[in-house]
């Protein structure tokens, strides 16, 4: 709790009625008769060696104090962007530099076998590459579990654990996302083999 202005003792300052509205403060805070609160302000009586206020306040003098409420800055979210060269592949067709355009870091990763990995600390990871009308699928573990995602079969709903690269045309596309708890991930990503998959980048939200 941030005070404005003065410190006061916790069991020997007196206090009148309070004057302004507010939130309730820190409820460890005693001050007879009146628990102060944040928003509020007060008037105490200084008593030398009594209250914790400036020994140039004379004594027996009320002084206005006023509870301000502490303001918490949430950290900052850190976003890493893990280029293509970075993932682990067993048996990928191909990964390395490219001279196409729109790639990040001019590097591009496909493949319709084998598989890519990568091990990472966040709450969220994102997955980007190039959709096309004649890519794949594959299939997505993250902490060995599979992702599933809604597929329209027929008109009707259901769950899959195919992630399709299959879609209209797009560079850079979203792949796929997952939120998930703080702490340490592995994710992998291994296609199906009804087409190639394409990797560009891994974004991960600390």
């Amino acid at each position: 709790m941030k005070i404005l202005i003065f410190l006061l003792s916790i069991t020997t300052a007196l206090a009148q009625q309070p004057e302004i509205a507010g939130d309730i403060l820190h409820t460890t805070i005693s001050i007879t008769p009146v628990q102060p609160q944040v928003g509020k302000t007060y008037r105490f009586l200084h008593v030398k060696n009594h209250a914790i206020l400036p020994e140039t306040i004379p004594d027996s003098t009320w002084v206005r104090i006023y509870f301000e409420p502490k303001v918490v800055t949430p950290p900052p979210v850190v976003i890493d962007t893990v280029d293509s060269e970075s993932l682990t592949y067993a048996s990928w067709a191909r990964h390395g530099l490219t001279s196409a355009a729109g790639w990040y870091k001019k590097t591009i990763s496909y493949s319709g076998t084998g598989t890519a990995s990568y091990n990472f600390s966040g709450t969220k990871i994102q997955l980007f590459g190039e959709t096309d009308l004649s890519n794949g699928t594959a299939t997505v573990t993250i902490d060995n579990q599979v992702i599933q995602v809604p597929e329209i079969v027929n008109g009707v709903t259901q769950m899959t654990n195919k992630i399709s690269w299959k879609k209209t045309k797009k560079l850079p596309a979203l792949i796929f996302e997952k939120t998930l708890p703080a702490g340490e991930h592995s994710v992998t990503i291994k296609p199906n083999g009804d087409g190639n998959v394409t990797i560009d980048y891994l974004v991960i939200t600390k």
